[in-house]
């Protein structure tokens, strides 16, 4: 502290010393620039890690949950399922931009391609619905609705779709009906729901493997049900198999 009673040779020092701090503190006052870490795409987690593409990021928009890749690999399709957005988004993975964005009401998760790579399929969450897209040079259009099951009286889906999968044989679809606990088995072309398989609670995931195989995750279980598939691509129940919590 300077007092007025103090030397003025004393108080010219102090204050010397004093601006010679503060320029140290300042390198960029020297014609120095200070060095700074180039920012992160992440904040830290909770432990102090950081999470960062190894690659390139594509902005997307709001909670992107599952992804399908096109045919010709040349695009992916993004389903957004946040609050502030539902949709899909295209993705040309070439220029690295979103080159369509759709909306689509209670946009959940599940998208699949037909075999032919002339449609595509895309859940529809609350609203009981598969979105039906035709598929041509890039792009979506929106061509019906596959209705899966009456509405709660309270507006709550009854089914909520979640993953989709193509059959191996023919041209069905299988989806993991998350709130009914069921799979159901779909012939897109009469939207017509020809079978239905009792799986363990809330099932999220579906997958048909090479050999035709139908395997459906339970997200409120810890088993996964197997599935036989037949010739025409309907299925025929195989048991099931216990991997732990929430798979």
């Amino acid at each position: 502290m300077i007092s007025e009673d103090m030397p003025s040779s004393d108080v010219f020092s102090i204050r010397v010393l004093l601006l010679c701090i503060l320029l140290a503190s300042c390198p960029a006052a020297w014609g120095h620039e200070r060095s700074v870490s180039p920012p992160s795409y992440t904040t830290p987690l909770a432990t102090g890690v950081r999470l960062d593409p190894v690659g390139e990021f594509i902005d997307l928009g709001s909670m992107p949950l599952g992804m399908a890749l096109a045919p010709g690999r040349r695009q992916a399709i993004a389903v957004l399922s946040g609050w502030r957005e539902q949709g899909i988004q295209v993705v040309d993975l070439e220029s690295r931009k979103v080159t369509q964005t759709l909306t689509q009401d209670a946009a959940f998760f599940g998208a699949a391609f037909s075999a032919d790579g002339k449609q595509l399929y895309v859940s529809g969450g609350n609203e009981d619905l598969i979105y039906a897209y035709s598929w041509s040079d890039g792009s979506a259009t929106l061509v019906k609705k596959i209705v899966l099951g009456e509405k709660k009286p309270d507006k709550t889906g009854s089914r909520y779709p979640a993953g989709l999968a193509i059959s191996r044989h023919g041209n069905l679809l299988y989806v993991a009906e998350n709130v009914g606990d069921s799979l159901a088995i779909v012939d897109p072309s009469s939207g017509r729901v020809i079978q239905r398989f009792a799986t363990d609670h809330y099932p999220y995931a579906v997958e048909a493997a090479a050999d035709g195989n139908v395997y459906v995750s339970a997200w409120g279980g810890e088993s996964v049900s197997a599935f036989r598939s037949l010739p025409d691509g309907s299925l025929a129940y195989s048991g099931r198999f216990i991997v732990g919590p929430r798979p």
